[in-house]
């Protein structure tokens, strides 16, 4: 596919397909819209709400799909709604934003905070995944399934490996606090052979041109934890593993599950630079990001 071709802006998602229920003593009923372009890489999504019921979500989830695809703009589109709460969420840093886009202190929007609170991992995959559907873009999971090469740059034989150096997936799962922007990334024994079931939980800081691990938390079998945290990270360390662990309630579930899926493509995975270069096509620095985040090559792998 060429970049032109990339350009080409998709035939809209149905409406149903950004319906999620979220359960809880009183299900609350979301209708999830993500930007279609394919050359914008804004990572929000535009949300309705309600407890009304699932037939009530549709009603006004359909009016505001076509008002959309209309080309209105979602500050007006969200004036013009009645009896749902409306706001933007970033996909991967899970806080919300007005239409307009100023952060939104949850404290002081209790029916928000109620939705964001309900977002766990599943959801949150689901609505990364119909991001890149809603820009025509492919599964980037599916495409490295696919592939008969894995090359991983700077990984090294023997080493534990992170599932998103594998499988880009389908968004990013940040942490923002008062102090920082946090990363957690799941690492797992790729060995066939291997039954140690380890899982480390790497927590990078990000900065504004670099990024540096504050620790890890070992996850045995068992369900046993420890905590190693870098010297004077302890108390970083300790917030984003709670943090983590109430958007991952099943976490243990799903480190089994991505553990296997590396273990299953563990024989086509590489190390080296030099294989990366042969295996991958030359990328432009303005070109898309061939890792399918949508953002520049530049601002992206290109970057690190």
């Amino acid at each position: 596919m060429t970049q032109k071709q990339a350009m080409v802006e998709p035939p809209p998602l149905a409406v149903e397909e950004g319906v999620f229920e979220l359960g809880g003593p009183e299900p609350i009923w979301i209708w999830v819209d993500t930007c279609p372009t394919p050359g914008c890489s804004c990572r929000d999504a535009f949300v309705l709400a309600t407890s009304a019921g699932r037939d009530a979500l549709l009603e006004r989830a359909a009016a505001a799909h076509e008002k959309l695809r209309l080309g209105a703009n979602r500050v007006d589109v969200a004036s013009g709604l009645h009896g749902v709460d409306t706001f933007l969420l970033d996909i991967d840093l899970v806080v919300a934003l007005s239409p307009e886009g100023e952060f939104l202190e949850l404290e002081d929007h209790p029916r928000v905070r109620a939705v964001v609170e309900r977002l766990d991992s599943d959801v949150l995959d689901a609505i990364g995944r119909l991001w890149y559907r809603g820009k025509g873009w492919p599964d980037p999971e599916l495409r490295v399934r696919e592939a008969k090469e894995i090359v991983i740059p700077g990984w090294r034989l023997g080493d534990m490996l992170a599932y998103d150096d594998v499988l880009t997936g389908p968004r990013e799962d940040m942490y923002s606090f008062d102090d920082g922007l946090f990363e957690a990334v799941d690492m797992h024994c790729i060995k066939p052979d291997c039954t140690c079931g380890e899982v480390f939980v790497g927590v990078e800081a990000h900065e504004e041109h670099a990024k540096h691990r504050i620790g890890h938390v070992v996850v045995e079998p068992s369900g046993a934890l420890r905590m190693e945290p870098k010297k004077g990270a302890e108390d970083r360390l300790e917030r984003v593993w709670a943090a983590f662990v109430k958007r991952h309630p099943r976490y243990r579930e799903r480190f089994v599950r991505r553990g296997a899926v590396l273990k299953e493509l563990g024989t086509r995975v590489l190390p080296g630079q030099a294989a990366a270069a042969k295996a991958q096509p030359k990328v432009g620095r303005n070109d898309p990001c061939p890792c399918g985040s949508g953002k520049k090559y530049k601002k992206c792998c290109g970057a690190r």
